[in-house]
């Protein structure tokens, strides 16, 4: 059997949904099967883990996903498409579509209304056009039940992995530094990933940390805007005492946000809605404490390794970040070795052989 993967997304930034399509498309190719990887014109890598992406067609974005993409396909025989990032063509029968989580039927203020129409149409086509659903966690996939109004049966858990970090920083372990965008390593800092939206929830970390006021402690936010959602004035609302204390970085390369990960006296993760979430799983594995909010599939993930707090009261996130940076060693060790068995579930391999065992299952 042909299997087809959708790489649109190597056309765009890595986030989680990408990172997720990534992982599993180089597992897919150490294993025993017929795969083949297609792509856009202004796809940004030629290759995954050696094995070549064909690029098609003359469009771009959408446009070649939902037409110059399914005609190659249909004049090829039909082979089964994965498609990774929440998108797929329209008209295409024999394809496995991803959907992340149902954020866009939120009654939030999160995306443009404009968005949100036609993610929601989208989804619901994708629902009852394709073969199957895969999703990231057992609460999405209740999400997607609810909203979707499809059988149990029809949608597919893959979880996210979590060992390329661990490869990378055992790659770059001999390139270490003690100073990134202006950030000593070796002070004190907590710190945030994720791009500047609202059900990101940052407002809410800026507020606790100046609530505490520790001393030579600072605040690093890494991430950026994203086009596609709604953004956030997070500098608006820092006091000019804190001006110095809370650092923004935009967007760092994986080796970086290890170097971080790995220094950071703790790992904040205050999302209002979260599908999966992969930051608080890379922070752990890299031994970094995770204070993470009590929502959606966050305690679904993390388990009994995070340091919960209630998802919009400032004053327990506060308490939290009192807690922690008044851990002793010992106390601090049992919470790294938590987060480490707790990441240590998680595997792209796993995941992997999880995907091709559905494709088989449609046969």
């Amino acid at each position: 059997m042909k299997i087809v993967v959708n790489c649109r997304f190597l056309s765009q930034k890595v986030t989680g949904v990408q990172r997720f399509a990534l992982e599993l498309s180089k597992q897919l190719t150490l294993l025993d099967i017929d795969v083949e990887f297609i792509g856009p014109r202004d796809t940004n890598e030629d290759k995954i883990n050696n094995r070549n992406i064909k690029k098609i067609g003359r469009l771009k974005g959408h446009l070649w996903e939902k037409v110059e993409l399914p005609l190659y396909l249909l004049s090829t025989g039909s082979p089964i498409l994965i498609n990774f990032c929440n998108t797929a063509p329209f008209f295409y029968k024999n394809q496995i579509v991803a959907i992340h989580d149902m954020a866009v039927f939120q009654d939030q203020e999160w995306f443009s209304k404009k968005f949100k129409l036609l993610y929601q149409l989208a989804f619901k086509h994708y629902a009852s056009f394709s073969k199957k659903i895969i999703t990231v966690s057992e609460f999405s996939k209740k999400e997607i039940i609810k909203y979707l109004s499809i059988d149990a049966s029809d949608v597919k858990v893959i979880y996210n992995g979590i060992e390329h970090f661990k490869y990378l920083s055992e790659d770059g372990a001999s390139n270490k530094c003690d100073n990134i965008k202006g950030i000593n390593l070796n002070e004190k800092f907590f710190l945030c990933v994720g791009s500047v939206e609202p059900r990101k929830n940052l407002n809410i970390v800026i507020e606790s940390f100046q609530s505490i006021e520790l001393d030579g402690v600072k605040l690093v936010i890494v991430g950026g805007k994203d086009k596609l959602f709604k953004f956030l004035d997070l500098k608006s609302n820092i006091s000019e005492k804190f001006h110095d204390k809370v650092v923004f970085t935009g967007y760092l390369t994986d080796f970086e946000l290890i170097s971080l990960y790995s220094s950071a006296t703790a790992f904040i993760f205050p999302s209002v809605y979260e599908g999966f979430g992969i930051p608080p799983l890379e922070a752990m594995s890299l031994g970094c404490p995770s204070i993470v909010s009590n929502s959606t599939s966050l305690p679904e993930v993390c388990g009994d390794a995070a340091i919960y707090f209630d998802t919009n009261d400032v004053r327990d996130l506060s308490k939290k970040l009192e807690e922690i940076s008044k851990c002793t060693q010992e106390q601090k060790g049992e919470i790294i070795s938590k987060g480490i068995l707790q990441s240590e579930k998680y595997s792209w391999k796993k995941s992997a052989l999880d995907l091709l065992d559905l494709i088989y299952s449609l046969n």
